[in-house]
């Protein structure tokens, strides 16, 4: 990895209605962040996926569940612009 510094890390994600939110450590500044979602079902590389963007406010990124959506996850970049996934969650 460039710099030897590890990518972040990015707990489970929680969701609360319709909102959802993680929590992250970064060693590396945060440039920019995400809520990837998909409202298809069916086999993964098929799946049409969308991007919203997220807040971010100190280690919590937090974003409304699009209407419809079936799985939501976030994405993190960092300062190198390494780009880091969560776990995903099944809404539906």
């Amino acid at each position: 990895m460039k710099d030897g510094l590890p990518l972040a890390k990015l707990a489970k994600p929680i969701l609360e209605g319709d909102q959802v939110a993680v929590s992250f450590f970064s060693a590396l500044k945060v440039i920019r962040s995400e809520l990837l979602y998909t409202r298809d079902e069916g086999l993964w590389p098929k799946r049409k996926r969308g991007a919203s963007p997220a807040m971010m406010s100190g280690s919590k990124l937090s974003a409304t569940v699009p209407d419809g959506a079936s799985v939501v996850f976030f994405n993190l970049y960092d300062e190198r612009d390494l780009m880091i996934s969560s776990e995903f969650i099944q809404i539906k």
